[in-house]
């Protein structure tokens, strides 16, 4: 377990600059606005890639390493493009961003609802 999540940490670095670097190969050679949000939006689908990817590999395999590495590294470019990017994206790139972001949360919520429904589950009562 312990070896999984250090193999895990290793591909998600790996994976992460792996894309940062592409995103910079592509478009920061020249250095203009268009290309700043280019490659903002590069790694923020970079980072959606990863985590559909990991989402959607089977938990019984023996690919968690990799699955927990696709993870780690999704998320760090996800917080890289958002959060430390965030004063150099455009307003529009801005909106596009939280729509998108809003729209994978309200879809991740109604995938858990349903696969509860199927299995039996009653969701707890907060009040």
């Amino acid at each position: 377990m312990l070896l999984n999540f250090f193999l895990g940490g290793l591909i998600g670095l790996i994976y992460y600059l792996i894309v940062c670097q592409i995103s910079h190969n592509l478009y920061l050679v020249k250095a203009t606005p268009l290309s700043t949000q280019r490659s903002i939006l590069f790694l923020y689908f970079g980072g959606l890639i990863g985590l559909f990817l990991g989402y959607n590999m089977n938990n019984k395999t023996a690919n968690s390493g990799l699955r927990i590495g696709l993870y780690f590294g999704s998320s760090l470019l996800i917080f890289n493009s958002m959060l430390i990017n965030w004063e150099y994206m455009s307003n529009e790139t801005k909106l596009l961003l939280l729509g998108i972001n809003f729209g994978l949360i309200i879809w991740y919520s109604y995938c858990k609802v349903n696969l509860n429904k199927k299995k039996g589950k009653k969701l707890k009562d907060s009040s």
